[in-house]
């Protein structure tokens, strides 16, 4: 791995000396860096910071953060019962809990009111609001904003519609308004389907109305503090596309070529009944893959290349066989020198899909085990003169997912487009519940995100109203969402591949729907009715070595088919 690609994760780390732990108290961060490492990362980070803050990338509002600041709320009522308390002042707290109108009616009539500090000299333009309840195990039971009445000053000035949306939403006044007070009166909801308490969570001035893409791109970032916010935000949503998730980690543990005893960790990885037919002990085809491969190539290592153990004269990073640096970091809960870095050297890793085929493009590796590239990818390499090689050597299933407790046991095609494109927006078509849909993605080039791509043939996909809430960094994130008891048990659907699913992740607390009404299984999977099956390819870029195509050969043949089997995959 190239050293610049795993600066932005180590500048997150060394830009503070402290870090919050799980129980929230400080504790000390051990460093070791040389004085030229700062000014590596940092070149490294603004360069990377300048390129996401271009134009392509974000609208800057003309003050920077359009969100005005200095707000004080008070309302008209506030509930107050069993299940808690409501008050307004939860408007503006920043977290998804709600402010709940007392009446006695549907809360038509009720209203808050918002104070503008004396300091602010902005005229306001508009308002961001996320609608409803916050949590959205009972976004759909409560009663939503269907309008508002705005007063201006104590003056009537217009009334706005109000999306249905679990998302924030940015909403324009008919003029700039340089003004003191502003008075948001409901004028008509949207019925929850169990209670009568008109809820919002949230719900922030503008002094700017910024484009839609920009808005739903940095709505989060400016509510948690502003323009300086950004440097920290981009460093965070680089690690995350960049490294392996904390799940992630643990099935990299248990899937080392070797066992691993200063970790206390055998390997999993499954065993040849008998002596390999292929045995190689030099100019060792380097590998990588997605993660959800690991355990089946690293499976091939053990048959095929030479053990190595380790002791206390062989350190992780020149052992050869770790996977990457974010599990040192880890495994040392700090950072080695920086020159030690350097000498990091493994011909096995594993760094996620589109660090591997950007590493295969760059001639760091030989043989990469993925679904198919995406697009971007293919061009990628044809931009550096190279084109890929993909061998099929078993079959996986791509599959979607809901929470083991939503109705739903079958979804079908068109209505998987129809739910990725934005067409359908509600359950109640599928299983007549009245729910709205909250569609989880993955990141672009992530191997399950390019399988939602092919599937949509073509079709645009929505775009997520807020990233950071649902678009997933890892796997096993989309799992937990999924499985998740905060959201909606009738809401979230999302997808991943099978046999991560099962052996890596873990599938409690979710469902696998069947597609048209074929179920899959190993047998669906090998025959190709299920209409999601999806091949695993040791991928290349040609020019081979005569140990990388005697590999490849090796892992078409019984042997390797053995492995597959006994690893959990389907065989060709």
């Amino acid at each position: 791995m190239k050293l610049a690609a795993i600066l932005c994760l180590l500048i997150t780390l060394f830009s503070c000396s402290k870090k919050e732990n799980s129980q929230g108290t400080d504790e000390s961060l051990p460093f070791g860096f040389g004085a030229n490492f700062y000014e590596q990362a940092r070149e490294k980070e603004w360069a990377e910071l300048s390129r996401w803050n271009s134009p392509s990338y974000i609208t800057i509002a003309p003050y920077g953060n359009p969100l005005v600041k200095d707000v004080n709320v008070s309302a008209s009522s506030e509930l107050e019962d069993s299940q808690g308390a409501y008050p307004a002042i939860n408007l503006l707290d920043k977290t998804w809990r709600s402010w709940a109108e007392a009446s006695n009616g549907n809360g038509v009539g009720e209203y808050f009111t918002l104070t503008i500090s004396e300091y602010n000299n902005r005229p306001i333009a508009g308002f961001a609001l996320k609608n409803g309840y916050g949590n959205l195990n009972h976004y759909s039971s409560n009663n939503r904003v269907k309008s508002f009445r705005i007063y201006i000053d104590g003056n009537y000035s217009e009334t706005i519609a109000i999306k249905d949306s679990i998302s924030f939403e940015q909403y324009a006044f008919k003029e700039p308004a340089a003004c003191k007070t502003i008075r948001f009166v409901i004028d008509a909801v949207y019925p929850g389907t169990t209670f009568n308490d008109t809820c919002i969570a949230e719900i922030a001035l503008l002094d700017s109305i910024v484009d839609n893409a920009a808005f739903y791109e940095n709505i989060l970032i400016w509510l948690e503090g502003g323009i300086d916010i950004w440097r920290p935000y981009y460093r965070d949503h680089d690690q995350r596309i960049t490294s392996v998730a904390d799940a992630d980690k643990l099935s990299l543990w248990s899937y080392l070529p070797f066992d691993f005893p200063y970790h206390g960790i055998e390997s999993k990885i499954a065993l040849l009944d008998g002596r390999s037919t292929l045995r190689l002990n030099d100019n060792l085809p380097r590998l990588d893959g997605a993660t959800a491969m690991y355990p089946l190539y690293s499976s091939f290592v053990r048959a095929v290349y030479p053990e190595k153990p380790f002791s206390a004269d062989v350190g992780l990073l020149d052992w050869g066989y770790f996977p990457n640096l974010t599990l040192i970091i880890d495994y040392y809960e700090g950072l080695p020198e920086l020159e030690e870095l350097e000498d990091f050297y493994s011909i096995v890793q594993c760094n996620t899909t589109s660090t591997a085929y950007q590493r295969l493009i760059d001639g760091e590796t030989d043989i990469i085990f993925c679904y198919e590239p995406s697009d971007a990818e293919i061009r990628a390499a044809a931009e550096r003169g190279k084109r890929f090689y993909l061998t099929p050597i078993c079959k996986d299933a791509f599959v979607f997912i809901v929470n083991e407790r939503n109705t739903v046991n079958n979804i079908t095609l068109q209505q998987i487009r129809d739910i990725y494109s934005g067409r359908l927006t509600n359950w109640k078509a599928i299983n007549g519940v009245d729910d709205p849909v909250i569609a989880f993605q993955r990141a672009e080039n992530s191997g399950s995100q390019t399988t939602l791509q092919a599937i949509m043939r073509g079709e645009q996909l929505i775009r997520p109203m807020m990233e950071a809430e649902y678009v997933i960094s890892g796997m096993s994130e989309m799992v937990r969402s999924i499985a998740s008891k905060y959201y909606n048990y009738n809401s979230a659907i999302g997808y991943t591949f099978l046999f991560y699913l099962n052996n890596m992740a873990g599938s409690e607390g979710t469902k696998v729907l069947s597609i048209n009404g074929i179920v899959p299984n190993s047998q669906n999977i090998q025959n190709g009715s299920y209409p999601f099956s999806q091949t695993v390819y040791a991928v290349t870029t040609g020019n081979e070595s005569e140990n990388t195509k005697k590999f490849i050969e090796w892992i078409l043949s019984d042997q390797g088919r053995e492995l597959i089997v006994k690893t959990g995959y389907t065989p060709l």
